[in-house]
């Protein structure tokens, strides 16, 4: 009996990608901005907990629209061995 194996992966257009991207830089300063307001004590550095709502309202925004434009393609089938 053969075994067909089939693979798919996942597609994202230049939008979606650019958007994971950014959202990827916004973490990464928002973990920046905390570890300089721990280490420094820097009051000018602390965000204010609406400012922390907006923020992670809207990366959960952008990678929601994201996902809704991930789109599944087969890749073809094939027999191993």
């Amino acid at each position: 009996m053969a075994i067909r194996v089939r693979f798919a992966c996942y597609v994202l257009n230049d939008h979606a990608r650019d958007t994971i991207v950014a959202s990827r830089d916004h973490l990464l300063l928002l973990a920046r901005l905390s570890a300089a307001r721990i280490e420094h004590d820097a009051d000018e550095l602390e965000l204010s907990t609406s400012a922390l709502v907006h923020i992670f309202q809207r990366l959960c925004n952008d990678l929601d629209h994201v996902l809704r434009e991930m789109r599944i393609r087969s890749l073809k089938t094939f027999k191993p061995g």
